[in-house]
């Protein structure tokens, strides 16, 4: 039997506002909440993730019962 775990971590964001101004980088998520709430514009961001999946093999045992 195998168990797969995923592992995410932050590629890159981007954040746009309604007012023109944007920010790239990991910061930018940072400073899309910070400007929408100070401002009150509405911001939006799209960030991108790496995932990575990792396989791992779990310990099985099995049992044979034999019933007469």
């Amino acid at each position: 039997m195998s168990d797969v775990s995923t592992n995410q971590s932050l590629e890159t964001a981007s954040a746009k506002c309604s007012c023109g101004q944007q920010r790239t980088g990991r910061s930018a998520t940072r400073w899309a909440h910070e400007h929408a709430r100070i401002v009150g514009h509405e911001v939006s961001v799209t960030v991108t993730y790496r995932v990575a999946a990792v396989a791992h093999e779990a310990d099985q045992q099995h049992e044979l019962v034999a019933v007469s």
